[in-house]
């Protein structure tokens, strides 16, 4: 009979509720969720309702961090409170998965991994891109020399975000602490992208914008980025443009090129020829899960949700903007210093 990990759920907000514990349900076979917990009980009162579960609800994570009812928390909670909630749990014996980025900040962050590393508890930073299988696919059609030698990449993101979006409205996005406010919230995912096909970063250099009143801090960047690899690239984002959603990432290489969307994969060839394929589909979410899980009950080392990793990919989008602010390049490995 497979062991089931007691889970405590901190935090009831739009990743819980839409992302975190859909997932969770459809792992019932290694999840147990017994517990759930808010600073506003009533809001922790209203998601148990909405999932119709009879669970346990606290006002305080602390009493279920020392209740003895979890083995495990899961936390999603803005990332300016997770250095508390990680050191209380892991103090007190209990595993942590915790929603990305890892900290307002790379000095928090920091000191969040150096608390992790006191403890013989699990620790995992849930990003969810490092677990999409069209990563696989794009490196596997490098690796066979598609497009030869990769050299250089383009990636641009636009994300339409009206007055009335959820996130937008949630109060801690429209007046952020942690760095960046959208572009560390969700540039983190494209950082992790980004390394997890092309490596270590060597340095960046960024312009950082605020477009639209309605976004919480800045909310455009072009980041350029030179990796240890010899490629080099542009990043550009933007959450206050009145443009359609879009998302390509273009690499070039010395014999094509290739263009990756959600849902295909393009090789372009040098005589124009375009071989496709379609992009494989998981449940990002559900896998990080099954890596957390695996880590917890057979301690199987983590490989893709490791602190030390999201800490490179929030550097990444501090550094950009710290360039922005200061005019010149930054060397990663002086700022991560």
């Amino acid at each position: 009979m497979t062991k089931k990990v007691r889970l405590g759920l901190i935090g009831t907000g739009i990743a819980m509720k839409k992302l975190h514990y859909p997932a969770l349900r459809k792992l019932s076979d290694l999840f147990d969720v017994v517990a759930v917990a808010s600073e506003h009980v009533e809001s922790s009162q209203e998601f148990v309702k909405e999932i119709d579960a009879n669970i346990h609800v606290f006002n305080n994570y602390h009493h279920m961090i020392v209740s003895g009812l979890v083995d495990a928390v899961d936390v999603a909670i803005p990332p300016q409170f997770n250095l508390e909630v990680v050191r209380d749990a892991l103090r007190n014996g209990v595993h942590v998965i915790c929603e990305k980025p890892i900290a307002e900040n790379v000095k928090v962050a920091k000191e969040i991994l150096k608390v992790a590393r006191g403890y013989d508890r699990i620790f995992m930073v849930a990003e969810s891109q490092r677990y999409d299988l069209q990563l696989n696919q794009i490196n596997d059609l490098i690796r066979i020399g598609k497009i030869g030698k990769p050299a250089m990449f383009d990636w641009n993101v636009i994300v339409n975000f009206s007055e009335d979006n959820e996130y937008v409205r949630t109060p801690w996005r429209i007046e952020p602490k942690h760095v960046g406010g959208f572009l560390s919230d969700g540039g983190v995912h494209h950082m992790a992208v980004l390394r997890a096909i092309f490596g270590e970063v060597s340095e960046v250099s960024g312009f950082v914008r605020k477009i639209n009143d309605h976004i919480g801090g800045e909310d455009t960047m072009v980041l350029n980025m030179l990796f240890k690899n010899g490629i080099v690239g542009s990043y550009s984002v933007s959450y206050g443009l009145r443009a359609p959603a879009h998302k390509s990432l273009k690499i070039y290489g010395t014999h094509g090129k290739m263009r990756a969307t959600p849902r295909t994969t393009e090789v372009i060839k040098e005589n124009g020829e375009i071989e496709e394929y379609e992009a494989p589909i998981v449940n990002l979410f559900e896998e990080e899960f099954k890596e957390f899980y695996n880590a917890v009950v057979n301690r199987t080392e983590i490989k893709l949700g490791t602190p030390d990793e999201a800490l490179k990919d929030l550097a990444l989008i501090e550094a950009g903007i710290h360039s922005s602010h200061i005019g010149c390049v930054v060397k990663m490995d002086e700022f991560l210093e």
